[in-house]
């Protein structure tokens, strides 16, 4: 199955195989691309050659590091040959239903301290993949969402990490955090 998307993601996954394609000619074989917040061996793109060598090593990680200054995403790649049916067969068989897992999880999250918190926002910010915007940060507002992100990680496949910010702090932020509600 093809998805082709118009977002920032599937635009730098589309440039990166450009890319491949045109400096490596036949030792690019293929390029298995998962979602961007989907990771195996810590990369979330998987670069297929024919053979493994100190050229196409440099070639790949040059591509890489010209797609990752165009766009605001970060493809984290893992190189390997042809031959590594194994790598291949870990990549292609990641599933979209983590991604449906971590909608659920997100939309469970935000129902459960939709009282406390102003905003509840999908954004990567420092480690955490969730802001939480209150009126006030203390010990009972950290410790209620707390124990409702440990409760929604219990039964989802996706982690909930998440960040605590008062509402006079994310005011002073907001404008750098790309994110949605």
């Amino acid at each position: 199955m093809y998805k082709l998307v118009n977002d920032e993601w599937s635009k730098a996954v589309s440039e990166l195989f450009q890319i491949l394609y045109t400096s490596l000619k036949d030792k690019f074989v293929m390029l298995i691309a998962l979602d961007e917040n989907s990771f195996v061996y810590d990369s979330n793109v998987l670069v297929v050659v024919d053979k493994v060598d100190d050229e196409v090593r440099d070639r790949v990680a040059e591509a890489v590091i010209e797609v990752n200054s165009h766009h605001n995403c970060t493809i984290s790649y893992y190189l390997t040959s042809k031959d590594d049916v194994s790598t291949i067969r870990v990549f292609s068989s990641v599933k979209e239903e983590k991604k449906e897992d971590c909608e659920d999880a997100f939309k469970e999250f935000k129902e459960k301290v939709k009282s406390l918190a102003r905003y509840v926002i999908k954004a990567e910010l420092y480690d955490s993949n969730v802001l939480v915007v209150v009126d006030k940060v203390d010990d009972e507002v950290r410790d209620r969402v707390a124990e409702a992100v440990i409760e929604v990680n219990s039964h989802h496949d996706c982690t909930i990490s998440y960040y605590l910010l008062s509402s006079e702090e994310y005011e002073k932020i907001q404008g750098t955090i790309k994110g949605s509600k």
